[in-house]
C-alpha cells in the first residue's frame, strides 16, 4: 500500500502496488467500517504509488514500472490522458492537490517536485514550476494549516517544509520518535479551552484543647468550564483519570491535616478533556 485518499464522495481510495508489475490498483473501502467495496481502477502494467483528488473529481495516478507515468483519469475511472511521462530517474511517487495545483514527487536526484496547474486539459501537459527540494520523499506530502508543504524525508528520517511558491525551504523537523517517514498528515483539532476560576480561600484547622483536628480547608470559587480537579503538595501525581469530580462553580477541599510548618497546596482543575 502506498498513497491513501479520502475521496470527494467520503470514501477511502488506496494505491496499492500489488505484487508486481500489473498487480496494482486503486481499491476503494468504506471510510466509516473499513468494509472493501471494489478495485475502484486496475493497472495492467503498472504499480500505483501517487494518488491525489482534484475538487472536479478527477483522479491523478502516479505509476511505475515501464513506463513512469502521471495518469489522469475522471471520477468514473476513465483514463484521460497522461499528465507526464517521467524519466527512468523520474518515478512519479506522492501526489497532492492544493490551491488548485497538482504537486508531483520526483525521484530526481537531487529530488523535485513538479507543479502542474488544474484542471489538465492538454496531454503532456507542462509544469508550472519546479521545487529544488533536494531529500527522500516516496509517497508523504501533505500542506499544513500553515499553507505549507510538508515531505516525510525518509533517508533522513525527518520531516522537511517548504514553501510550495518560491521553493524555499521554511525548517526541518526532527525527534527521536521520527524514523525513516514514509506519510505526512494533518487531522483537524479542537482548540483546548482553560478553564477559569475565581478566588481560593484557605481555612485553617481547628484545635481541640492543645490538638489541631484535621478539619483545614480550601474553598474554590468562580470555577467555569471544568468537571475535575487533582489537588496535593506537589503535581507528580496528578492525572485526570484520577483526578475527583465535580459540577458547577465551587470546589471545597476539606478534611485537611494541619500542617506543622506553612504548606502549599497545589490544585489543578480539568476541562474535560484532560488537555488543560
Amino acid at each position: 500500500t502506498e498513497q491513501i485518499v479520502i475521496g470527494n464522495d467520503g470514501l477511502v481510495y488506496v494505491a496499492s502496488e500489488g505484487t508486481g508489475a500489473g498487480s496494482g490498483f486503486i481499491a476503494r473501502y468504506n471510510a466509516t467500517s473499513g468494509a472493501f467495496i471494489d478495485n475502484f481502477i486496475s493497472f495492467p502494467s503498472y504499480q500505483p504509488n501517487g494518488l491525489a483528488q482534484d475538487a472536479a473529481g478527477n483522479w491523478y495516478v502516479g505509476t511505475r514500472n515501464s513506463p513512469n507515468e502521471i495518469l489522469k483519469y475522471n471520477s468514473s475511472g476513465v483514463l484521460q490522458g497522461v499528465v507526464a511521462t517521467m524519466g527512468t530517474t523520474q518515478i512519479g511517487g506522492g501526489l497532492k492537490v492544493f490551491n488548485n495545483e497538482l504537486y508531483v514527487v520526483t525521484t530526481d536526484s537531487p529530488q523535485t517536485v513538479k507543479v502542474y496547474s488544474l484542471p489538465v486539459t492538454s496531454f503532456p501537459a507542462t509544469p508550472v514550476r519546479t521545487l529544488n527540494t533536494g531529500g527522500s520523499t516516496y509517497v508523504g506530502i501533505a500542506f499544513g494549516p500553515d499553507n505549507n508543504m510538508y515531505m516525510a524525508d525518509f533517508n533522513n528520517s525527518r520531516v522537511s517544509v517548504w514553501n510550495p511558491t518560491t521553493g524555499t525551504l521554511v525548517r526541518n523537523l526532527t525527534n527521536s520518535s521520527i524514523t525513516n517517514p514514509h506519510g505526512v498528515g494533518f487531522t483537524t483539532c479542537t482548540p483546548c479551552t482553560p478553564p477559569t476560576v475565581g478566588t481560593a480561600v484557605a481555612t485553617q484547622a481547628t484545635c481541640t484543647g492543645s490538638t489541631a483536628n484535621n478539619d483545614a480547608k480550601i474553598d474554590i470559587s468562580g470555577v467555569s468550564g471544568g468537571d475535575k480537579y487533582s489537588y496535593g503538595t506537589d503535581t507528580t501525581s496528578f492525572t485526570y483519570a484520577s483526578a475527583t469530580s465535580f459540577t458547577g462553580a465551587t470546589i471545597s477541599i476539606t478534611g485537611l491535616a494541619n500542617p506543622s510548618s506553612a504548606t502549599t497546596y497545589y490544585v489543578r482543575v480539568y476541562n474535560g478533556s484532560g488537555l488543560c
